[in-house]
């Protein structure tokens, strides 16, 4: 009787060239079934990858080879085609396969990109085509299998066929530099664990740690679109660990002090490695309600879902509440339902068996290494370089174009730069100026005023006097000096 990883013969696992999740599941099954084999599409070439890591044999082809290597065998003689993508280069690579050799194929459906609807008529009819014509048809959730019977019908056939984790193995010592975490840091209790974009619900996070009280902090054990290296993203409130293997989620779970795995994510997602991971490493989980997120949560315990339209006010107090909540008994929960998680072996022995189902009566023949050989050498020999010295020649002329312009817009920049300073410097000088003209007329002012200030202590006194000396003449006397005092004033 065949094993789960002998079963089904030989078979050719054709992945989107975007790595992430998709790639970790089918290194998992490549671990455990070394007879099969990866292509790595993209829209103009595949890269054929076959053997375990210690012979490895990595084979880029172009696209207008695709036919000769498959009739030549280069690619071998698969049991069945196994598909990991309903995306325009995946359905290419199986549309030459099919006009060369029948070769029955399957489809996983790891995403909603099979039902997305920011994509035109064509496109959406043309995955919804891809998906049902398939041999048969893998869901990594009860929820993709929903998404499913929407887009198809319930009587399209699928088999559920969990997401396999291989079990912690803490003989192997990691080396310390991998996990180490400043020992400066404060705890950092919320973990948010993987790969960050929007689609992932980066802004909602922003928005939830916005809302949240100042001694809260959050760590993103993995990166965020557009930045690597890691660092606070939000200053003492939101810091960034970077790229991490799986492995060492636990170490690092441990040296930030983290007690919850929070889960922002907007989009509903099919699967989520992060939630078995985080569970593997003792966190209990707060994710949203909808997608095979809730749907985990729910099935497993080890967390906490919120309303997946919740804003970003309650998430925020719903987190400082579960942080509140007895933490032997959440670690428990979340240690029960990263045992319960399906293992690798288990995923790879459900899929052997379906492979052996569709595949059955077909003889696997082996990838001729030779042919692979040959159609890599005149690939990099000729279509490759030739097109890329091409591309190359048209991006060094475009570059060559855009340093001009931006030459001479600095040039401007320089010129507009140099005639503000003048101006600047005449201003200054007029400043300097008027300021000297202002404390000159300030210092004359106070002279002036000084002046007249004398002036009129001196006629006062002077009035005194001529006051006392009236005051001594006889009364007739008086009135005729006032009198002719009086006649002279009146005089023009």
């Amino acid at each position: 009787m065949l094993t789960g990883a002998a079963a089904g013969g030989a078979v050719v696992h054709v992945v989107p060239a975007n790595g992430g999740g998709v790639d970790r599941h089918v290194r998992d099954i490549i671990a455990l079934r070394p007879q099969d084999a990866i292509a790595h599409v993209a829209a103009d070439q595949v890269v054929f990858e076959i053997g375990p890591p210690v012979e490895r044999l990595i084979a880029p082809v172009d696209r207008s080879r695709w036919h000769a290597a498959i009739a030549q065998g280069a690619f071998g003689q698969p049991t069945a085609l196994h598909v990991h993508s309903a995306l325009a280069p995946a359905r290419a690579f199986v549309a030459a396969w099919q006009t060369v050799a029948a070769t029955p194929w399957i489809i996983t459906l790891h995403d909603i990109d099979f039902v997305a609807d920011g994509v035109d008529a064509d496109e959406r009819r043309a995955r919804h085509d891809f998906v049902r014509s398939a041999a048969a048809r893998v869901v990594p959730s009860r929820f993709i299998g929903q998404c499913l019977d929407d887009a198809l019908g319930a009587e399209c056939e699928r088999t559920l066929i969990v997401n396999g984790i291989s079990p912690p193995r803490p003989s192997i010592e990691l080396p310390a530099a991998r996990t180490a975490v400043d020992p400066s840091l404060p705890p950092l209790p919320i973990a948010v664990i993987g790969a960050l974009g929007k689609h992932k619900g980066l802004d909602f996070l922003f928005d939830v740690v916005a809302q949240s009280s100042a001694d809260v902090r959050f760590v993103i054990i993995g990166y965020v679109d557009g930045r690597l290296d890691p660092g606070w993203l939000i200053p003492d409130r939101l810091f960034m660990h970077g790229p991490f293997e799986p492995s060492e989620l636990p170490a690092l779970v441990a040296a930030y002090r983290c007690r919850l795995a929070f889960f922002p994510n907007r989009q509903p997602e099919s699967h989520g490695y992060a939630l078995s991971d985080a569970w593997r490493a003792g966190l209990p989980a707060f994710g949203p309600d909808h997608g095979a997120l809730g749907e985990r949560i729910g099935e497993h315990g080890g967390g906490w879902c919120y309303r997946a339209n919740a804003d970003a006010d309650a998430v925020a107090a719903a987190l400082a509440s579960h942080l509140m909540d007895d933490a032997r008994a959440v670690a428990d929960a979340a240690a029960k339902a990263g045992a319960a998680l399906a293992s690798c072996e288990d995923m790879v022995a459900a899929l052997g068996a379906l492979y052996a189902r569709v595949g059955s009566g077909r003889v696997a023949s082996p990838p001729a290494r030779a042919a692979l050989a040959a159609l890599t050498a005149v690939h990099f020999d000729g279509a490759l370089f030739r097109e890329e010295l091409r591309r190359l020649a048209g991006d060094l002329a475009f570059e060559h174009t855009q340093r001009e312009r931006i030459l001479r817009e600095i040039d401007q920049l320089a010129d507009e730069s140099r005639r503000r300073g003048e101006r600047i410097s005449c201003l200054e000088r007029d400043a300097a100026m008027l300021q000297e003209q202002i404390r000159h007329d300030r210092e004359t002012y106070v002279q002036e005023e000084l002046k007249l200030r004398r002036d009129v202590t001196d006629t006062l006194a002077i009035a005194h006097h001529y006051e006392r000396a009236l005051a001594l003449l006889p009364g007739p006397l008086q009135r005729w000096l006032l009198r002719r005092t009086a006649k002279a004033d009146s005089k023009p």
